[in-house]
This record gives C-alpha cells, structure tokens and sequence, in this order.
C-alpha cells in the first residue's frame, strides 16, 4: 500500500480515469461502423462504469484503511500554471458518488438512447462531464478549480443541446451559457480579489482569512457564483427550460 501511495498511482487513477474513458470512447467511435457502434460502446460502457466503480472502491479502502499520516494525498503538477490536486474526506465524498450517479445515468441511456443517432457524443461528454467535477472536488488550488469549473460548464452546455436538430434545445443551451457566464463573472471577481488583496491560493487557506471582512466578501462572491451555476433561487429561470 505504501508503494502504491508514494508513486501517487492510486489518486492519479481517481482523477484521470474519465479521460481514459473518453479517448476509449473516441476510438470507437472513430473505427466502428454505425451498425455495430451501439452494441460495442453499450459494452464498453458498462465495463469502463463498473472498472470506475471498482476503483472507487479501492481508493475508499486505501484512503480509510490508511493511518492518519498516510491520509495527505497531493498531487501536484509543476508548470506554468500549477495544478495541485489534495484527497480530503469531503473530497472523496463527493468524488465517490458523482462516480456512482454517473455509473446510474449511463446505464439508464443505454436504453433511454436505444439505436439514437449520436450516441456517442453523448457518451463522450459525459466523460469530459466527470473528469471536469473531478477537477472540481479534488481541487487543491483555484487554478485546477478554476479548469474544472469552465469544462463543466461547456460540457453541461453541449448536453443540454444534444438533440441539436431541435430548434429549442440549440435555444435553451445558449440560455444555460448565458447565466453559466453571469456565474464566471462572480468566479473571476472573487479570484481578482483574492490574487489583488491576499496571498492565498486554495479554500484551505482561507482559515488565514478568519474575522475578516474580506473573508466575508470574498466567500459572498463564490455563493454567488455556486448559486447561478447551480440554479439555485434567484437564478433558477434557465435550470426548467434546459430539461424541457
């Protein structure tokens, strides 16, 4: 277990098996004629959900079976934008069951989108889908967070707009863009400030920030942003249209 821990292969596993399930999904769909392309990636599609839901078990015993000091999984990437990427018991709650509702919702499809057209497609951005909220929940820096918010956002977009034959939905999907952008704006306004007034560069930091009013602001202009993105009240207008 330690061998495994130090080389990082468990938690790199966790974060980048969505794109392994993409660039699968982009090979079939590339060689495999229409006749037989619903067949196979229906296959390959359970196989890749349930080997997902068999790593998600394997990280969950890891992570609980290990000692206190073993718990402080980091992964952090070297560049000119650092990504830095921390397994909390928080994290890996969230991780752990979008894995099983993404598990769910590709079942279902296999018969919900029997024989449709562009199956693939939605297969695909289901993957970007779930490696963009791996981003999201495993981030340990704004800039990884930050990546992972604007790909969920494109790839919700491009879901909405799946049966893009339809005048609608092709409609209802730039509506859901334009309130995705209100909700970037509160984001970037947020990390400006925090880049302008602080030294901090993830949520854990803000403990520095305690009985502070910028700790106050700046936590505001997040909610503000979750809220929109989330479609939560007031900024729920476009979350019934883009499921009509």
């Amino acid at each position: 277990m330690e061998s495994l821990l130090s080389k990082n292969f468990l938690p790199a596993c966790a974060l980048i098996f969505p794109l392994f399930q993409c660039l699968i999904q982009v090979l079939l769909i590339s060689t495999i004629g229409a006749p037989r392309l619903h067949r196979i990636l229906s296959r390959a599609t359970l196989l890749l959900g349930t080997l997902s839901l068999m790593i998600t078990l394997v990280v969950l015993g890891f992570f609980f079976s290990a000692s206190e000091e073993d718990r402080h999984w980091i992964l952090y990437y070297k560049s000119k934008i650092p990504l830095r990427f921390t397994f909390s018991y928080l994290g890996l709650l969230f991780w752990s069951s979008k894995n099983v509702m993404v598990f769910l919702i590709e079942v279902f499809s296999l018969r919900y989108f029997f024989r449709e057209a562009g199956i693939g497609k939605f297969y695909f951005m289901v993957s970007v889908f779930s490696f963009a909220l791996n981003l999201v929940f495993l981030s340990g820096s704004f800039s990884s967070f930050t990546l992972g918010w604007e790909l969920m956002g494109l790839a919700s977009v491009v879901l909405i707009a799946y049966f893009d034959y339809r005048k609608a939905s092709v409609e209802r999907s730039f509506l859901a863009l334009l309130f995705y952008k209100l909700g970037d704006f509160f984001l970037l306004a947020a990390l400006l400030y925090i880049a302008n007034t602080t030294t901090i560069q993830s949520f854990s930091d803000f403990k520095a920030l305690l009985n502070s009013q910028q700790n106050a602001f700046i936590l505001c202009l997040f909610v503000l942003a979750a809220f929109v993105k989330s479609g939560l009240l007031p900024f729920s207008f476009w979350l019934p249209r883009s499921m009509e």
